[in-house]
């Protein structure tokens, strides 16, 4: 903040105060894996990503409680960027003329959120379904399918996995 207070004469005064303020609040993996400049498992394991760095989320627990909360990667909704900028310039002139005192103001702001959120896009969410290994296609676990070995014959059998390890 600045602030400029002055003395034009004994019934002029003019009050003037700028000020500024940036916060960023940003939620980013650890620096080997972040978001714009870090390493991107997705790519290194040959999926697709939208983003330079970043680590893919797989869902194996998405059908059922069998597998409840064994999801390995991350791909939280809080992955973004947030930067705010505020501005403002407050102005007051106080003039005094007999026995009356007058006020004169104004005051301008500008609020800037630059939001650049990445959710799923630094490294996808790749959930694999127990239909793929059940006995007649069905999501449930009494039909004897498994998400972990639907994602590995995924691994064994599709072209763009190849590189599944």
């Amino acid at each position: 903040m600045l602030g400029d207070n002055h003395i034009f004469s004994s019934n002029l005064i003019n009050d003037l105060r700028l000020s500024y303020t940036r916060g960023v609040f940003s939620e980013d993996f650890s620096p080997e894996f972040s978001i714009k400049s870090g390493r991107n498992l997705a790519t290194e394991l040959g999926l697709p990503s939208l983003t330079t760095g970043g680590l893919p989320l797989f869902q194996i627990s998405g059908d059922s409680a069998y597998n409840a909360f064994a999801d390995v990667g991350s791909s939280g909704s809080t992955n973004n960027y947030n930067v705010e900028d505020r501005m403002s310039l407050n102005d007051t002139v106080y003039w005094t003329h007999g026995n009356m005192s007058w006020k004169f103001g104004t005051e301008l702001g500008l609020a800037h959120l630059n939001v650049i959120p990445f959710f799923g896009a630094s490294g996808g969410r790749w959930e694999f379904r127990v239909l793929n290994t059940s006995d007649n296609r069905g999501t449930n676990v009494a039909n004897g399918g498994n998400n972990l070995a639907s994602m590995l014959l995924a691994c064994l059998t599709q072209s763009r996995f190849a590189r599944c390890y």
